[in-house]
């Protein structure tokens, strides 16, 4: 299911978004011991991303999108998981 970021703006849109992008619900046990396995070995993964200022103001704010945008296979995704 891929999220038209402007439909974001409207409560349905923003309902959607929110359940495309929460955890992954695994269909074996195999897929939770690998997903466990793998977060546990990357924990720090993104930290840094954490302690910027800008991401701290971003996440006190009452809503709104973070936008990160960078080339193909950079780590957008690891980001956005950790």
């Amino acid at each position: 299911m891929l999220v038209d970021m402007g439909l974001v703006r409207t409560a349905k849109g923003l309902k959607d978004a929110r359940r495309y992008l929460q955890e992954a619900n695994f269909t074996s046990q195999r897929e939770l011991e690998t997903y466990n396995k793998h977060r546990e070995a990357y924990s720090d993964t993104g930290r840094w991303l954490f302690e910027k200022p800008q991401f701290i103001l971003w996440s006190l704010q009452a809503c709104g999108l973070l936008v990160v945008v960078g080339a193909p296979g950079c780590g957008k995704a690891v980001l956005a998981a950790a």
